[in-house]
């Protein structure tokens, strides 16, 4: 097995007030933390730092930030590594221009103004990329005249920051792609939902095809500072299409909130998006007027098999000790094994990155019979039992459902998911209704679950399909194929040897539901009543907007009244008891209407004031947020009220 390793560092801050006294002891549990994780985690192959090593972008900033990563490379070639550096720039890592310059005056209004936009691409010369050159100037010389090793086959983009290496050890091929995030935050004030990111940024530091680049990697990361929750709502619909679809990036680093997340998120059944947030190196962050300490760092590592990639991380953090002194610790929030780390399988994938299309339509109208082009499509005859084993080896590839759920979701709305349950065991089909903004996503995780634990499973298979273009059966068929990879015969032929399973089809629509096969006149719920009697193991959830039509009971999820608002809040990660009080929670509830995304966000916004200096900008947000289409009566009725 090879394998290649990394740090994975953010948020250094150095200039910040404060600091100086806080530095040398910082580094001292940094490096013997650093000594304990070597044996299990290294030798380190490189370094991701993704932004802010700098507090104001100053040169003395960076000077001394290179006096600190002198240090830290000297202690690591003392461990055995000696790893090569990847920074990507911050919006603490530029000099903010004057407000009186007129370029910025006009990028402040980057998505009100398209000609801007239209200019700022257009050229290397033109004032705005100038501006943007000047405020990160000191990160550019900074970063060239560093003394670290930078990777094999670097190469510049169009942006400062931006740009595209190589890591080679052992036979493994790794590319890496920075790109600046934090161009257009050039003064203070917030910047969630206004930032961006551009596939020119991508191609450009690609050398012109990032298709043909990563052509050949094992796998290529992405670092960015700001996640993408930070960009533009239009923007995060660019970055999901065209910079970041499903499978490009094994992974993608970032920092900037100075907390520790790591996601793997599925949509619709596609491929996997991986985010591994890291905490800030030595920042601060505040809290009303308590000053706490956020501390931390991760190491990760890839190891390849022929048939699997494996990645490993050991997510550390700075803790109080009983004596009252900062150590640096595993961080507990991850569900670690005994080393102290956590660790992700998947199956390897050879190819391009680029997914073959799949026909919607298809010849066969019988949804469950056998075709000759189905039963040549995965290697496994249609007609010969096929062990549970085989099975498993077959669906290997298959794309499961995420099951990862904050616990605030599964404490709340007892009754329902208790109800989905009880059709589940009986019937083994139930629809969740819902509009908008319910969390129901979290929900049928949250029911899976339960389901699992019931059973005392481990691991209970769950496949998810997206049925918004899905308009008849065919449709449907089609997207099954689309976004599993396998017919839908194929795959419930390998699905009725798995002990137990569920299918999760999502957004139900109506025309699916009205559609009949014009020979038989089968009906969506004629189909899903035979992939039961197909497989007596499988457990399927439907969700719609809409009461169907159907065969099948239903369970409806509504916006979360005040006792559930308040098991919501007791156990979220940023809320807790100060703010499960009667008062806190009557606040909450009347602000969010108990939809779960707005107590999220009012959640975060309390990180920053207190409960009683929450005003009109924790709503604007949301009114202003660009629906794709046309929102929910549900929704939009609660938006009134509130």
């Amino acid at each position: 097995m090879s394998s290649v390793s990394w740090l994975h560092l953010t948020d250094l801050h150095v200039g910040m007030h404060g600091q100086d006294w806080l530095l040398p002891n910082l580094k001292e549990l940094l490096f013997e933390d650093l000594r304990r994780l070597h044996d299990h985690a290294g030798p380190w192959d490189f370094v991701v730092f993704s932004g802010d090593v700098a507090q104001t972008g100053a040169h003395q900033e960076f000077d001394k930030a290179t006096e600190v990563l002198r240090d830290l490379w000297a202690h690591l070639k003392i461990l055995g590594s000696t790893p090569c550096l990847i920074v990507t720039p911050g919006n603490h890592d530029l000099v903010r221009p004057l407000t009186k310059d007129p370029a910025l005056r006009a990028m402040l209004h980057w998505y009100e103004d398209s000609q801007v936009r239209e200019e700022f691409w257009s050229s290397a010369g033109n004032p705005y990329r100038q501006l943007i050159a000047g405020a990160f100037e000191n990160f550019g010389r900074w970063h060239d005249a560093l003394a670290i090793p930078k990777p094999s086959g670097f190469s510049a983009g169009i942006l400062p920051g931006d740009s595209s290496c190589l890591i080679e050890k052992n036979g493994i091929r790794v590319g890496l792609v920075s790109l600046n995030s934090s161009f257009l935050q050039l003064t203070e004030g917030q910047y969630e939902e206004r930032l961006e990111l551009d596939v020119r940024q991508l191609v450009s530091a690609c050398g012109g095809d990032h298709v043909k680049w990563a052509s050949g990697l094992d796998a290529v990361l992405l670092v960015t500072h700001h996640p993408r929750e930070w960009l533009h709502p239009s923007a995060q619909a660019r970055f999901d299409s065209d910079v970041y679809p499903p499978r490009r990036f094994f992974v993608h680093f970032c920092g900037h909130l100075h907390e520790a997340a790591a996601l793997n998120l599925s949509t619709g059944g596609a491929g996997l998006r991986r985010l591994r947030q890291g905490p800030s190196l030595f920042g601060l962050k505040y809290w009303g007027d308590k000053q706490e300490r956020i501390h931390g760092y991760s190491a990760g590592q890839l190891s390849l098999t022929p048939s699997e990639i494996a990645e490993t991380i050991w997510p550390r953090l700075a803790r109080l000790g009983y004596a009252g002194h900062l150590r640096l610790v595993a961080d507990q929030g991850y569900d670690l094994n005994q080393n102290d780390a956590v660790i992700w399988t998947y199956p390897r994938r050879s190819g391009s990155d680029v997914e073959q299309g799949i026909p919607d339509e298809d010849p066969n109208v019988n949804v469950l019979s056998r075709t000759d082009s189905d039963s040549q499509s995965a290697g496994v005859s249609l007609l010969e039992e096929v062990s549970e084993h085989n099975a498993r080896a077959a669906l290997d590839r298959v794309p499961r459902m995420q099951l990862e759920v904050e616990p605030h979701h599964r404490r709340i709305r007892r009754l329902e998911q208790a109800t989905c349950e009880e059709h589940l065991e009986g019937g083994r089909c139930v629809w969740v209704l819902s509009d908008w903004g319910l969390g129901t996503d979290s929900f049928v995780a949250s029911v899976i679950l339960s389901l699992a634990e019931r059973n005392r499973l481990r691991d209970l298979d769950a496949f998810a399909i997206q049925c918004d273009d899905a308009s008849t059966i065919e449709s449907f068929r089609g997207q099954v194929h689309r976004q599993l990879g396998l017919p839908l015969q194929q795959l419930l032929s390998l699905a009725v040897s798995l002990s137990q399973c569920v299918l999760v089809v999502e957004n139900v629509t109506t025309d699916l539901l009205s559609d009949k096969l014009p020979d038989s006149g089968t009906t969506f719920d004629d189909v899903i009543r035979s992939i039961l009697d197909y497989c007596p193991q499988i457990r399927i959830i439907l969700t719609a907007r809409s009461v169907p039509v159907s065969r099948f009971p239903y369970v409806t999820l509504k916006a979360l009244e005040l006792p559930d608002v308040r098991t919501y809040v007791l156990h979220h990660r940023q809320g807790g008891e100060k703010l499960a009080g009667a008062d806190a929670v009557d606040t909450l509830y009347r602000r969010s209407t108990g939809l779960p995304p707005h107590l999220d966000r009012l959640l975060e916004s309390l990180r920053y004031v207190d409960i009683s200096e929450l005003g009109d900008s924790e709503y604007n947000w949301f009114k202003s947020f660009s629906w794709p289409m046309q929102i929910p009566l549900q929704l939009k009725t609660m938006l009134d009220r509130w």
